[in-house]
């Protein structure tokens, strides 16, 4: 299946390069595209303060029909990733959309694996 290779971070969403950067395109094929969508928190009651199954639909949807080709999307496991909801919406496409998902820790697949590690030492003070 050819098609666009897409990612996933909180609290936006990303479709980007693979790892590497490198793309094997077939002749005349399209070059890579970068789509966006992100997410706002102003602190308001009630707002979301990150992405919800829908925002995935909807951005996995938007993709699609701009690039007009088949779509392969790679995630971790976030919890709104694992979204019976999401599950369905892949299942129900399943001619245009393929998802992965990725191990739990895999810094060599997901380089925002290695910051979230970084992050998680403690911080040593002066």
């Amino acid at each position: 299946m050819a098609g666009a290779v897409a990612g996933s971070t909180s609290p936006g969403c990303c479709a980007s390069r693979p790892p590497g950067g490198k793309h094997s395109f077939p002749p005349g094929g399209r070059q890579p595209h970068l789509l966006c969508r992100l997410h706002v928190y102003r602190g308001r009651r009630g707002e979301p303060k990150a992405f919800g199954w829908r925002d995935y639909r909807d951005l996995i949807t938007a993709a699609h029909q701009q690039l007009g080709i088949p779509l392969v999307w790679c995630w971790d496991n976030l919890n709104v990733h694992l979204a019976a909801e999401l599950a369905d919406f892949a299942t129900d496409n399943k001619d245009w959309l393929r998802i992965y998902r990725m191990p739990a820790y895999a810094p060599e697949l997901n380089p925002a694996e290695g910051v979230w590690s970084l992050l998680k030492r403690p911080m040593p003070f002066r």
